[in-house]
């Protein structure tokens, strides 16, 4: 057990000086400090936190019953012993007069026991609030960085990987032509991304909420393309049993 300091509070002086001299011979590690008065009790507890606090009823001006409600006020997680029965106004334990000094240092032992758990109790609550507070933070900025993933993801410029000077002249080229109504014919070799193009002008123009159909035209025969992009009616010609629509 880590030292513990206890508050007595008596108007008796010959208990103020002999029953700390007896707890510190039973328990280790304590500190005692004494007050005469409610009042001067009162002026302890403003500069202290106590692990226990042990107080008569009967004193002069103030009793020790409204120095419990004070003290309850003030420090509500300080155990307070009270030298007369008086549980039912908020004590932790009492001790009658005269005072049996095996079951006085028991039962100072056990409230310096629970405040400590008492402590430690905040403390891991206050560990936990932090600890969420963290996770919190964490969880924000992961937020963010998928909403600005996201964003790039839905960019139709996504594909471009290491932009040059050629490939944000490109960008502006398929800026310019999104906003024309008209058809945009896309050249270059096999493997040079023409669909791709195609597929950002679709997204930036004022077609972007309709369907993006590409079609591969070299794997048509030149015959059958006509019908394939525009579609038929049945009997159009021979094999045409019913009507298609163009993609």
């Amino acid at each position: 057990m880590n030292e513990a300091r206890v508050l007595l509070v008596d108007d008796d002086p010959a208990l103020l000086e002999a029953l700390p001299e007896a707890l510190r011979l039973r328990m280790s590690a304590l500190t005692v400090d004494t007050a005469d008065s409610a009042a001067a009790a009162l002026d302890r507890i403003a500069d202290r936190d106590y692990d226990a606090i042990v107080t008569d009823i009967k004193m002069p001006g103030m009793d020790g019953l409204a120095l419990l409600a004070e003290i309850r006020g003030r420090r509500p997680d300080t155990p307070i012993v009270m030298m007369v029965h008086a549980l039912r106004a908020g004590a932790y334990d009492f001790i009658q007069k005269p005072i049996d000094r095996d079951y006085f240092v028991a039962s100072l032992c056990r409230a310096i026991e629970t405040r400590a758990l008492t402590r430690r109790c905040k403390e891991q609550q206050l560990a936990l609030e932090r600890h969420l507070t963290d996770l919190e933070a964490i969880v924000e900025e992961r937020t963010r960085e998928l909403r600005q993933t996201s964003k790039v993801i839905e960019s139709p410029f996504r594909w471009m990987m290491g932009p040059s000077g050629q490939m944000e002249q490109v960008v502006r080229q398929i800026k310019q032509v999104a906003e024309s109504p008209l058809s945009v014919l896309v050249e270059g070799e096999t493997g040079t991304g023409k669909e791709l193009v195609a597929r950002a002008i679709h997204q930036l123009s004022a077609r972007r909420e309709q369907p993006f159909v590409a079609v591969d035209c070299g794997a048509i025969p030149d015959t059958l393309i006509e019908s394939e992009l525009f579609g038929y009616e049945k009997g159009a010609f021979t094999g045409a049993h019913q009507r298609r629509e163009g993609q």
